[in-house]
């Protein structure tokens, strides 16, 4: 089910700025684009990659740069799967001249990145933008999940055994970084992140091929949509092929 809509993130962000032409004030507003730094903790991993398919789900027009040594442990169809994001770059073949995002998001704030930022090391790429967008006053969020030991996910991995004093020194050091500026999330709480800065947005106007799939499940023969949704052609194909019907209302 995941890997029938990998394709959506790549089309929502080709095909949004087309519909909204000369209207990127209005495109921003209803669909904030996000940048999401991914790299690998010992928690949060699974928490924070059903976060980013929450959020691609609400039609947040994202695009995720990778850690290349997270490859190491996922490939990259794999991370496509788990994700349902599809526009990657890896951080090697990042360059940072685009900055034209409304929000830069952690899904997944490691104990080793919170120890860079704090030392303000500008030689790691995702410290080092971190860095830049707090220096600016920028938006910054993250899952806190993967840095506080307090956490029941922390236990059922059986990281239950340290000592208060490293718990309390962890926890210490993530407050020190919401006073730096970045805003620590549960992963229930990053919608309303987003949102609450501007205008509630309506949900992206989109079918891809999940939504199809999800709807032949449902013994479903017909989708209602609004005028302007854009259907992808993978979504276009299988819905003939389901004897779906794609209305516009």
């Amino acid at each position: 089910m995941k890997q029938s809509r990998t394709q959506s993130a790549l089309i929502q962000n080709t095909l949004l700025p087309l519909l909204y032409r000369n209207r990127k004030e209005e495109l921003d507003r209803l669909y904030p684009r996000m940048l999401t730094l991914l790299s690998y903790s010992m928690v949060g991993m699974e928490e924070g990659m059903q976060c980013l398919q929450k959020l691609q789900r609400e039609g947040i027009r994202m695009q995720m740069i990778v850690d290349e040594a997270l490859t190491e442990r996922y490939s990259l169809p794999s991370l496509i799967n788990e994700t349902l994001l599809d526009d990657i770059i890896l951080s090697t073949d990042w360059k940072q001249n685009d900055t034209d995002y409304s929000y830069l998001f952690i899904p997944v704030l490691s104990a080793s990145l919170v120890t860079k930022i704090l030392n303000f090391d500008d030689c790691h790429p995702f410290s080092r933008f971190l860095l830049e967008w707090l220096f600016q006053g920028k938006k910054v969020g993250a899952l806190s999940i993967g840095s506080d030991p307090f956490q029941k996910a922390w236990g059922r991995r059986g990281y239950d055994g340290m000592s208060p004093l490293l718990k309390t020194e962890m926890k210490s050091r993530l407050q020190k970084l919401r006073g730096y500026g970045v805003e620590l999330l549960e992963a229930g709480q990053v919608s309303g992140w987003v949102r609450k800065a501007g205008t509630k947005r309506r949900q992206a106007p989109l079918i891809a091929r999940g939504d199809v799939e999800e709807a032949h499940q449902q013994h479903r023969s017909i989708i209602h949509i609004s005028v302007d949704t854009i259907i992808t052609p993978l979504a276009d194909d299988l819905a003939r092929q389901y004897g779906i019907q794609i209305h516009r209302r």
